[in-house]
C-alpha cells in the first residue's frame, strides 16, 4: 500500500497556466518601460519596483487598479484579461509620469 502512495506522489500534476510577468521600474520619476504590450485574453502579473525615494501612486481608472508603492518599495498587481486597445496608467502624485498597456489581438493560426 505504501508503494502505491509513493507512486501517486511521484506522478507530476499539470500546473495551472502561469501568468506572464512584467516588471515596471520607477526611476528618475519615469516608468520604465512606459509601454507594455500584451495579447487579448492574457492575464499578467505586473511587478512595480519603485527605485526612487518618493512614494508613487500607480493608478489606472481604465483597468480599475490603484496601488501605493513606497519609495524603494515593490508591489505586484494582476491585470487582465483585457480587450484590444490602449490603457493609460499614471502616477497620481505626478500626472506627467504616465504610460500605457497596449493590448493586441492574438494572432490567428493558419494551417
Amino acid at each position: 500500500m505504501n508503494k502505491i502512495l509513493l507512486i501517486t506522489l511521484l506522478i507530476p500534476f499539470p500546473a495551472s497556466a502561469a501568468e506572464t510577468e512584467y516588471t515596471l521600474i520607477i526611476k528618475d520619476q519615469q516608468f520604465k518601460p512606459n509601454q507594455i504590450t500584451i495579447l487579448t485574453g492574457e492575464k499578467i502579473k505586473l511587478e512595480i519596483d519603485n527605485q526612487d525615494n518618493e512614494p508613487v501612486e500607480f493608478e489606472s481608472a481604465e483597468i480599475s487598479r490603484e496601488v501605493l508603492v513606497a519609495g524603494h518599495g515593490k508591489t505586484s498587481i494582476f491585470v487582465g484579461p483585457l480587450d484590444p486597445g490602449s490603457y493609460r496608467f499614471l502616477n497620481d502624485f505626478n500626472h506627467h509620469m504616465e504610460g500605457t498597456i497596449v493590448v493586441r489581438p492574438k494572432p490567428v493560426k493558419s494551417y
